[in-house]
């Protein structure tokens, strides 16, 4: 999905700059103890339920043979020991307060971090998975060197420096003056940064992310979705990465990860320099299968010329045969409504729309569920 705007009415370009990524560093052989070892290892951690409690979390080492990459938490019950590895770092915390994972940090100076790692089942290479999130990030900061995100993570299981993620994030538009969000992707090889990509400024406080793999290129696809997810899911790329050394569109990376390996996968919350309290930054609704999920995707060619007596646009884009294409407009980029629908025939579809005006801004969207 992609948003068009004429006539000077794009959306803002956003921040210029953020905080650079800061991922939590994660247990020292925390994967190889949780799948091989038959002992146990004990983690303190702040995790709240209905009651808010200070406890001890113990976490069960499983011999078991693991499935493939399926599974759903909708964070209403406490952690299962056996679907979830908690991690923590400085003053982070999780709450699962209003049926929600929610990040805590009663602390404004430093950096904090908490999460979870999928342990229900194996997340291998050699097979193609998926997983999503709903997010909500209320969060507002009043300087710079501010920052709140909660994410997703993809992790070379042996090597956790391999690393690529997708977070929704809330940062500080100088130029306005007001707190902004938005969502970013990043890849990194050995803890170097190869890639980082960034939509800036949405007009949204809560959305869904989703991690693609495909096992034949080797190669992870992140997508965000913005606003409520009552009427669906309306997926738009921002990056994939090839971790194979080739295959990815906007970076590319060898993670030097045999056939059948495992990749370590979760979500987190994290803030830097400012404090976080429960429903501010929030996930829900985690959801992994293999590729059942379906994308909202469109290819675009954009053709968007002006007709002779100057009231209509011309769109085109190249369309799949046989797939239905769903064209919404919106005044503001949050309400949507049908404005057509298109049939793809194998080639480039066209559309006329009316031309808007700054006094009356008009966008426009472009979906089709591609199974």
């Amino acid at each position: 999905m992609h948003f068009l705007g004429f006539n000077g009415c794009q959306p803002n370009d956003g921040p210029k700059h953020r905080p650079a990524f800061r991922f939590l560093q994660l247990m020292n052989n925390r994967a190889k103890k949780q799948h091989s070892s038959s002992g146990a290892q004990f983690l303190g951690l702040r995790v709240f339920g209905g009651a808010s409690f200070f406890g001890v979390l113990f976490v069960a080492m499983i011999l078991a043979a693991k499935a493939q990459f399926t599974g759903s938490e909708n964070f209403s019950a406490p952690l299962r020991q056996d679907k979830w590895f908690p991690f923590v770092k400085g003053n982070g915390g999780i709450s699962l307060s209003n049926q929600r994972f929610n990040f805590i940090s009663p602390s404004s100076v430093g950096d904090h971090e908490a999460g979870l790692a999928w342990v229900n089942n194996l997340v291998r290479n050699s097979e193609d998975w998926e997983f999503q999130i709903d997010v909500g990030n209320t969060l507002s900061v009043s300087n710079s060197s501010r920052y709140g995100a909660v994410g997703i993570y993809v992790a070379n299981l042996n090597d956790e420096s391999d690393l690529a993620y997708l977070e929704f994030y809330s940062t500080y538009f100088d130029e306005q003056g007001r707190p902004v969000r938005g969502f970013t992707a990043g890849l990194k090889n050995n803890g170097a940064e190869l890639h980082e990509g960034d939509t800036f400024e949405l007009p949204f406080e809560i959305g869904a992310l989703r991690a693609k793999f495909d096992s034949s290129e080797r190669s992870l696809s992140f997508y965000f979705h913005t606003g409520s997810v009552a009427e669906g899911y309306f997926w738009q790329f921002l990056a994939k990465y090839g971790l194979d050394g080739s295959d990815g569109t906007e970076g590319n990376a060898n993670w030097s990860m045999p056939f059948n390996a495992e990749f370590d996968v979760g979500c987190y919350g994290a803030a830097v320099g400012t404090r976080s309290s429960i429903g501010q930054l929030t996930v829900d609704n985690f959801t992994a299968d293999g590729t059942t999920l379906g994308v909202h995707r469109v290819d675009f060619e954009m053709d968007a010329n002006v007709d002779a007596a100057g009231e209509l646009v011309d769109l085109s884009w190249f369309s799949f045969d046989g797939l239905d294409y769903v064209v919404q407009v919106s005044p503001d980029l949050k309400s949507w409504s049908n404005f057509a629908t298109v049939r793809g025939t194998g080639t480039y579809a066209g559309l006329k729309v009316p031309l808007n005006t700054p006094e009356c801004p008009a966008y426009y969207r472009i979906y089709s569920r591609i199974p």
